[in-house]
């Protein structure tokens, strides 16, 4: 994944100081689970349609999905998510950048049999760590036939985002599910973490007329070149 950043660069008495990198390009997946085309909100977020798990990329291990057409679902602007549901499922496993992320999980109880506490219950893990040991739709929104969402804060180290799901009572089941990137920015302050870099310390001029920083305490690889007085073009290439 690349992402493109801009800095603004103030010279004061030779030094650099950097701001906040601002317009990374970050993670961000939505998933409309069991439906078989993508849908868009009214903020313009695209929901994915739902498949099957390979290797490198994102997807659903196990289970069958549902579409129980035009239901109305109380507590959500969101109806079309909550409308298809993937069940018996055993994990999702999403290939992404490392760094950390929000993970919105999306329920709603809409099988006509399943109409009070109790009746489907099931764990819900990510990266390993339990969230919800014994998730119920109804439960935890009070009655059937109502959105009800849980968010949760992870962190991804192998380049892979994993939601494991294990039925208690009944099968588990998901109606929508949000991946979003929450750390992806870089910013260099004056801080003890991120010294004050003079530019004649901190980078060296390379064959193209620019300027690579050397001494950054950042896991990245950044190049610059010096686009205008004032300001320089920066880029910045991670690893997936």
């Amino acid at each position: 994944m690349k992402a493109n950043f801009r800095l603004g660069c103030f010279l004061i008495l030779g030094v650099a100081f950097i701001g906040v990198c601002q317009g990374a390009e970050l993670f961000a997946l939505r998933i409309n689970c069991g439906a078989n085309k993508p849908w868009t909100d009214g903020k313009g977020h695209t929901w994915e349609a739902d498949r099957d798990f390979e290797s490198g990329k994102w997807g659903v291990l196990g289970g069958g999905a549902a579409d129980r057409g035009e239901i109305k679902i109380a507590r959500t602007d969101l109806e079309p998510i909550y409308r298809t549901e993937r069940y018996g499922m055993s994990a999702y496993r999403i290939t992404c950048p490392d760094g950390k992320y929000r993970v919105t999980l999306h329920f709603a109880e809409t099988w006509d049999a399943n109409d009070s506490s109790g009746q489907r219950v099931f764990y819900v893990g990510i990266q390993g760590q339990a969230v919800l040991s014994r998730a119920d739709p109804v439960e935890m929104a009070g009655q059937p036939f109502t959105a009800v969402a849980k968010t949760f804060e992870t962190e991804v180290k192998n380049s892979e985002l994993t939601i494991e799901f294990a039925g208690i009572v009944g099968n588990p089941e998901i109606n929508g599910i949000e991946v979003i990137e929450t750390s992806a920015s870089f910013s260099a302050q004056n801080s003890p973490s991120a010294p004050l870099i003079h530019k004649a310390d901190a980078a060296t001029e390379d064959a193209g007329g620019g300027f690579r920083l050397l001494d950054l305490k950042a896991t990245v690889n950044m190049d610059w070149r010096d686009e205008k007085a004032g300001g320089w073009q920066g880029r910045l290439d991670r690893p997936r």
